[in-house]
């Protein structure tokens, strides 16, 4: 037994002896930890077809060579799949395809692309002055409409020389005259947007007393505006804002799909105007719905043009940062907005009126007989009577015209003298000092004149003799003045009547809530103040106290 077990030994320790000289036993076979597909995620088109790789790899990311990989789809109908890795896109979704090597996968996610059937650009037209841009947008569809967000749109002009367009769809407008602007996506065109280029000739300005914005009826009774548009209240079908790419719209553009404009309004949410196109006049509105200042019983915004919905014919429209007003055709007076609600309502029953002017949360109107009645909230005595109630104005004043600011009313009485009353914090009363009037108190300079307009916290008006003062707050230069002459609250102001510097001679003037412009006598209008929303027009977003002419005019 013990030579047995020797002779095992001795058999062990040969086999041992004979490994040794035979060197270290090889490794097995690699094994694949995971499989790499390359692209791992891509979209590609019906009908086309794309080359897949697969890399097995071991535990250390090595790859491993001489493994046979095998290929599936998830489903063939939207797309095949060789046995080398060759994709055939058939029909739009998506599908997973599988690399496998033994019992280890690697996936790639294919979209097939839904093809491109229809495009259209918003807005599809457009009325622009030289040296104007607006920026469209393409709305790329699918089959059944469905929207496509991320195709790739190419733009071009039929006539560059009056509008051009850069690669991401904004138009610059060159010479008067006219081109279509189109938008491409993958061989799909549509029919564009039709541009106009004008030189625009003003017969009256609008701007409202919180309004970043100015509007101008044209000799041929169209409308343009320019200036903030943030909830698309220059009414040309877009959208612009402060803090996004696009920013302001410091030069007119035309209001889409209207004409014969007899009247308009302007405040810093809504534009309001009066046409004849439809027959007996009507009134629209487009901006910010909220508190149904449009007057379409929606709280929506929209950037086109909206009937007020109303069997109504209006002649006058005002609007405010509150709600808006108008006169019928009888000279009776509505409201729809905050307080009032989402259509015309009657206001000061029994009371026919020449005009109406909309303030912040409270209104007045010049009755047929000259007299001032106000209602609303009388904040800091702004409805000008000492019982605080809606009603005739103190002082039985018969006024040949009535201006409306924010929390501040001035008017020009008979003998062409003018009155304030309401909140005087920032001297915008023009009675020397910042103290709140609850009834008419003169204007101090004894100046004669034939009109005036209230903006936020200032006044401007025309003096009989053609010269233009302003008062108020002074903090954008506003008053077009060269230096203000006083302080109201740590604020520049003049709390008594300036001359507007550069001795211009306007037929016109309107205050808005940081800025005013004026309308020479031979129709060029001219913008000063606060231009942070492009509302002076000029082409810039930049202040300045002399007046500077609005671009685009003749």
């Amino acid at each position: 037994m013990r030579l047995l077990r020797l002779s095992s030994l001795f058999l062990l320790a040969s086999v041992l002896a004979c490994r040794s000289e035979l060197g270290p036993v090889p490794p097995g076979p690699p094994v694949v930890a995971r499989i790499v597909v390359s692209p791992d995620s891509v979209s590609i088109h019906i009908g086309h077809t794309l080359q897949l790789t697969a890399s097995p790899l071991d535990s250390a990311g090595k790859g491993v060579p001489g493994r046979s990989v095998t290929w599936s789809s998830s489903d063939t109908g939207i797309a095949t799949i060789t046995p080398a890795g060759l994709v055939t896109a058939k029909t739009y979704g998506t599908v997973l395809l599988t690399a496998r090597v033994d019992t280890i996968s690697g996936i790639a996610s294919i979209v097939v692309l839904m093809p491109v059937t229809g495009t259209y650009t918003q807005p599809d037209t457009a009325t622009l002055v030289p040296g104007g841009q607006l920026q469209l947008t393409a709305v790329v569809q699918g089959p059944g409409d469905t929207p496509l967000s991320d195709r790739i749109v190419t733009w071009s002009s039929t006539i560059p020389a009056n509008a051009s367009v850069s690669p991401s769809g904004r138009i610059t407008a060159g010479s008067a005259g006219s081109a279509v602007i189109i938008d491409s996506s993958e061989g799909v065109s549509s029919s564009g947007t039709r541009v106009l280029v004008t030189q625009p000739v003003f017969t009256r300005l609008i701007s409202g007393n919180a309004a970043d914005g100015t509007c101008g009826i044209t000799v041929t009774q169209e409308l343009f505006c320019w200036g903030d548009n943030s909830t698309g209240q220059l009414g040309n079908g877009t959208y612009t804002n402060l803090r996004g790419p696009i920013g302001p719209v410091p030069w007119p553009t035309g209001i889409v799909n209207i004409a014969s404009i007899s009247d308009a309004a302007m405040t810093d949410y809504v534009t309001c105007a009066v046409t004849t196109s439809y027959g007996p006049p009507t009134a629209l509105c487009w901006g910010s719905g909220d508190h149904f200042r449009l007057g379409n019983n929606s709280t929506d915004d929209i950037d086109v043009p909206g009937f007020v919905q109303t069997s109504l014919s209006f002649r006058q429209v005002t609007a405010s940062t509150s709600h808006t007003c108008a006169l019928a055709a009888d000279s009776s007076g509505y409201c729809w907005g905050r307080v009032y609600g989402g259509a015309p309502t009657p206001v000061m029953p029994g009371v026919t009126f020449r005009w109406i002017g909309a303030g912040y949360d409270y209104t007045c109107g010049l009755s047929a007989d000259s007299l001032a009645y106000c209602w609303g909230l009388n904040s800091d005595g702004v409805l000008g009577n000492d019982t605080a109630s809606a009603g005739e104005v103190a002082g039985g004043l018969k006024f040949a015209s009535l201006a409306a600011g924010a929390l501040h009313v001035c008017g020009i009485a008979s003998d062409s003298s003018a009155y304030c009353w309401g909140q005087g914090a920032w001297g915008q009363l023009g009675t020397g000092d910042t103290i709140d009037a609850h009834v008419p108190t003169p204007v101090l300079g004894g100046l004669r004149l034939q009109s005036i307009t209230a903006g936020t916290a200032h006044t401007c008006a025309l003096a009989v003799q053609g010269a233009t003062y302003c008062w108020g707050q002074d903090d954008e230069g506003q008053l077009g003045v060269t230096n203000a002459v006083g302080s109201c609250r740590s604020t520049p102001c003049s709390t008594t009547p300036s001359p507007v510097t550069g001795g211009f001679l306007f037929a016109q003037i309107v205050a808005g809530e940081v800025h005013t412009c004026g309308l020479t006598l031979s129709g060029v209008a001219y913008c000063w103040g606060g231009n942070g929303s492009g509302q002076l027009g000029d082409g810039t977003v930049v202040g300045h106290t002399p007046p500077a002419r609005v671009i685009g005019q003749p």
